[in-house]
């Protein structure tokens, strides 16, 4: 998920401003086993929608943003005998924070830091050779980066860039079996990376419209053994492999 702030010429004017968009993004997820075969992956564009609410001052901005994605994606994985295991599994991703922006020594440079918190359902669809898993994972974390002004063939770039470190990381599993095994995993910290390039245009009654791509990424890997129950009776362990997710794509948002 890709963390964007103001424009930066607009930064430097006390304001309170909003920002709504719509992205398609493609999913690629990867999960690996102890040796570092690959075990699974999951790929697929998904929709979303997005929100902000700033308020600038002597060129600081404190934002609000908030982002959706859903769809359904391809699994492509294998049962522990080895067996091919194809289907579909249903995503919804949401991703809230709070993130201030600040000046450096470079007009056209911004630094930022923020809290976020990150939510992530998977339903993974039974097949005709493995039953289906339903999985909510979530975690927050702390992000900082950096936005920066470039100027190419006379036209301003905004390039943004930044760093997340997880932490308060949880998995609740329930099988999709007779008597719905489930487990609650603690995950390992994970770190994330997100990228993203606009070119902003201006409308009429001070509307803008931003387009561009964006790039972001989480890892994370192979969770301890927890329990795995059934009626409230240990019946096995339940482990969360090594995995990555990719996020790539265009959005379009339009703000004031």
């Amino acid at each position: 998920m890709v963390t964007a702030v103001p424009n930066l010429v607009q930064a430097r004017d006390d304001h309170l401003g909003w920002q709504v968009g719509l992205k398609s993004v493609f999913l690629f997820h990867e999960e690996k086993q102890v040796s570092g075969d690959q075990l699974l992956t999951e790929q697929g564009w998904m929709p979303g929608l997005f929100g902000q609410l700033d308020w600038c001052w002597d060129e600081r901005c404190l934002l609000a943003q908030a982002e959706w994605l859903r769809g359904p994606v391809n699994y492509y994985g294998q049962t522990q005998l080895g067996q091919q295991a194809n289907t579909e599994t249903r995503e919804d991703i949401i991703d809230v924070r709070i993130v201030g922006s600040f000046p450096t020594i470079k007009d056209n440079l911004h630094g930022y830091i923020g809290l976020g918190h990150h939510i992530w359902q998977r339903d993974i669809l039974s097949s005709q050779v493995a039953m289906g898993i339903d999985e909510y994972y979530q975690w927050s974390y702390l992000l900082g980066g950096f936005s920066y002004v470039a100027t190419v063939l006379n036209r301003d770039f905004q390039i943004s860039g930044s760093v997340k470190k997880s932490f308060n990381e949880t998995l609740d599993v329930q099988f999709k079996s007779v008597n719905h095994a489930t487990s609650e995993i603690k995950l390992p910290s994970g770190v994330g990376v997100a990228f993203d390039i606009k070119k902003k245009f201006a409308l009429s009654k001070g509307i803008s419209v931003s387009v561009g791509p964006e790039f972001s990424m989480w890892m994370f890997d192979r969770s301890d053994a927890f329990p795995l129950r059934e009626n409230g009776i240990t019946v096995g362990n339940a482990t969360q492999p090594e995995f990555k997710h990719y996020f790539a794509g265009l959005s379009v948002s339009f703000s004031k």
